[in-house]
Order: structure tokens, then C-alpha cells, then sequence
């Protein structure tokens, strides 16, 4: 006997019980220049995808964002990927990575053609994380950005 199950990925159940578990830091404030943070979900409820890859994980954002993070390890390393998702079109953002008001990272315009960026940052003496978006653009619509594969390690 066999039984076929359907799932709709863009079911808010679904992807509401997958909850994040933030391991590796703490999320301390966030404020965004139009709704509200998402977690594992893009800004319209529905899974995280960019460049057709599904992200399981992550957080959502819309310009201008500021994200403050507090590590909860002493690792060595933070890495993850910066993007701009797949559900957003027309908008042009870029994404940068602050600690105690110093650059320390910086993507690439990202937009239509160029939608994502890694990163691998040293953690030497850092506890907290400004993870910012900001509109390459006056027109903050549809300048989403995804923060996926977050990650502390040695």
C-alpha cells in the first residue's frame, strides 16, 4: 500500500515549524526601512531562494536594514552568504558587515544579474555583528536581502 503526500513548500505552516535555531549568535535588534525581519522565510512568507537555491535557513530583511548579532561561541571565523533573492526584481542593494563601527566586509552591488556574495570574516576580539542593507537605489522597492548559511567555526 503506498500513500502519496503532498506538500506545498510555500505553506506558512510549513516553513513556520522549521524555525531557525540561532546556535552560533543571538539576533539583539533590527530595524529595516519597511516590514519586519523574517526568519527562514523570504519577505513575503515564503522560502528563501536565490539563484534557484533553496535556503532552509536564514533571515530576510528589506533596505535600509541594520541587524545587530552577539556571537554566543568563541570561534574563529563567521561565514555565510549575503543575497539577493530570487522573489525580487528591479532593486539594487549591497550588503555590508560592521564591528564596533569598523567596515570588515562589503558585497558587491547586488541585483538582477549578480544576486549573491559569500563571506568569511575573522572573529579576533569581536562578540557583536552590524549586518547592514543598504539601497543602491532612491526607491527602496523590492530591495530585499537575504542573510543565509550563518555560521561561526574554527
Amino acid at each position: 500500500v503506498y500513500s502519496l503526500v503532498s506538500l506545498h513548500t510555500d505553506s506558512f505552516l510549513f516553513w513556520r515549524w522549521r524555525q531557525l535555531n540561532f546556535r552560533d549568535f543571538e539576533i539583539v535588534t533590527a530595524t529595516q526601512g519597511y516590514g519586519v525581519l523574517h526568519k527562514n522565510e523570504n519577505m513575503d512568507g515564503k522560502p528563501i531562494i536565490v539563484r534557484g537555491n533553496l535556503y532552509s535557513s536564514g533571515l530576510a530583511t528589506h533596505a535600509q536594514s541594520n541587524i545587530l548579532i552577539r556571537m554566543k561561541s568563541n570561534k574563529k571565523f563567521f561565514s555565510g552568504t549575503c543575497g539577493y533573492p530570487d522573489n525580487a526584481f528591479g532593486a539594487e542593494v549591497k550588503c555590508e558587515i560592521f564591528s564596533q563601527n569598523r567596515l570588515i566586509f562589503v558585497s558587491n552591488p547586488l541585483n538582477n544579474e549578480n544576486r549573491e556574495q559569500r563571506f568569511l570574516i575573522s572573529l579576533d576580539g569581536i562578540s557583536e555583528l552590524l549586518l547592514v542593507v543598504t539601497s543602491l537605489k532612491p526607491d527602496i522597492t523590492a530591495a530585499h536581502a537575504v542573510w543565509v548559511n550563518l555560521e561561526s567555526r574554527n
